[in-house]
């Protein structure tokens, strides 16, 4: 149950100086009592310069407004009755009557945190609205700075707990960032009309606090965080969270390419290029000799051997920025729209490397690509490993790929018929539209689909595209009636 009051008031003195302030107050039954309510104000100030003096005599000016507001919002998404011991059926465990039969048992199935409450994220933000030249360029731009605290986090538990998880309020995460878009009426005559629309985002994360004291991330040194949920038996682990840095890095082992004869060095082990160039050797990997033909690993400590303590940040599934672009020309009743929209500087972390793309002795089916370039002694391959590597359970930056892309959403052409038609037959207005969503991708991910992602509600998780259903293709027929 969720009940909410919601009380605003709205302030303009001379159509030049807004003042806007809310407050509403949420109460949600998936807290205990005492932590129901969440409290929320916000208030915003504007500024119509447009409208001083000073400014009426530039003609081309249509808007200028500055604005600056602030505010906080709430989360409860978490499982209703987290703060409840609930009770279920164990089929591991039963008792005996007093006949002997067997009875089955009911135990607590999750760990209660009757103290669990609101999320909370406040937001500044300062903003400008222009337009020019009677509103034929139009556009926006803001600045904001968010901290969310008290984060609702569920995180994997020791098994001396009992259970395998439970959520808790914990940590503070911080995002910075600047908007910008963009309104162009290009034409804009009798017969012929051209719009052009376009925006642009740029965000960054960062995990501000965790409350946890420092501990052992080994090539890393020590640092304050925590590590993600597996992604499965055959990979295991693959996301750390870290104070201080982008939140859900993928964390796995550095590759430098496939083991070549000559890397094999009596005596030294295998040989591989440092960070700085050099060349050094480790005699193991994940307690394994390596030979030639195998995928050469990077001993980022450089302690001789290639272990969990070489694990290293081998991708950020957090975006550099995000785009898109729309417009609509029209020429009397016919009308062309198109849709745009883009990523950039997105890692995607591609299980389907592991099974498709890295030829071994636990690989099924391979591209051709892989199975013809795979290391043999005649095709010394720097890039598949050969028939013969035994493949690990694993997170390794030849799984990661580069993300970005720029899709075709949506293209529409539609016709408005003549009223001087349509009247005939009683109608007020009749169009006809054809249209095609996901027209086109341009990218160079090698996956189905970069804009998917396999643990969507995990966010312990992200980026992760594991043979994820691609976004479908379709083409829509539409006629549209007004009696």
């Amino acid at each position: 149950q969720l009940v909410s009051y919601l009380g605003r008031a709205n302030l303009s003195i001379l159509d030049k100086y807004l003042i806007t302030a809310s407050f509403r107050a949420d109460g949600s039954s998936k807290f205990a009592k005492g932590n129901r309510w969440g409290y929320f104000p916000s208030a915003s100030l504007a500024w119509r310069m447009e409208q001083e003096e000073f400014m009426k005599n530039i003609s081309w000016l249509s808007q200028l407004k500055i604005r600056v507001s602030y505010g906080v919002t709430g989360n409860q998404s978490i499982d209703p009755y987290s703060t409840f011991s609930m009770y279920g059926s164990n089929s591991n465990l039963y008792y005996a009557d007093g006949s002997g039969n067997a009875q089955t048992a009911f135990t607590v199935t999750n760990l209660s945190n009757n103290s669990l409450k609101w999320e909370k994220t406040a937001s500044w933000n300062a903003g400008l609205d222009f337009g020019l030249f009677n509103s034929r360029l139009s556009g926006t731009l803001d600045v904001y700075q968010k901290k969310t605290t008290d984060l609702l986090i569920s995180r994997t538990l020791p098994g001396s707990a009992g259970f395998a998880s439970t959520y808790y309020n914990q940590g503070a995460m911080k995002n910075n960032g600047v908007e910008l878009s963009l309104n162009a009426q290009i034409i804009d005559k009798k017969d012929w009309k051209w719009s052009v629309s376009g925006n642009i985002g740029f965000n960054k994360s960062e995990i501000a606090e965790l409350g946890l004291l420092p501990s052992d991330f080994g090539f890393l040194g020590e640092k304050v965080g925590y590590y993600g949920n597996s992604i499965g038996d055959h990979f295991g682990v693959g996301h750390v969270f870290l104070a201080g840095e982008a939140p859900g890095q993928f964390y796995g082992y550095v590759t430098d390419g496939i083991v070549q004869v000559d890397d094999v060095v009596e005596g030294k082990g295998i040989r591989y290029t440092k960070a700085d160039g050099t060349e050094g050797y480790y005699k193991t990997a994940m307690g394994q000799t390596l030979k030639a033909g195998d995928v050469k690993f990077v001993d980022r400590n450089e302690d001789g051997v290639v272990d969990d303590k070489d694990k290293d940040i081998i991708g950020n599934p957090n975006p550099d920025f995000t785009y898109g672009i729309q417009t609509s020309l029209s020429w009397k009743s016919l009308t062309l729209k198109a849709a745009f929209n883009g990523v950039q500087g997105r890692d995607i972390l591609n299980t389907g490397n592991r099974y498709i793309n890295t030829p071994g002795m636990k690989s099924n089916n391979i591209t051709s690509e892989a199975y013809q370039g795979m290391w043999t002694a005649e095709n010394p391959s720097n890039l598949f490993p050969s028939a013969n590597f035994e493949v690990q359970n694993m997170v390794m930056d030849r799984y990661v790929e580069d993300g970005s892309y720029f899709r075709c959403s949506d293209i529409t052409l539609s016709y408005v018929l003549p009223k001087s038609l349509i009247s005939k037959i009683g109608m007020k207005n009749m169009s006809v539209f054809a249209s095609v969503k996901n027209a086109f991708i341009l990218t160079d991910y090698s996956g189905y689909d970069p804009e998917v992602n396999s643990f969507a509600f995990d966010g312990l998780r992200p980026g992760v595209d594991m043979n994820s259903y691609p976004t479908p293709r379709s083409y829509i027929f539409g006629l549209n009636l007004t009696f």
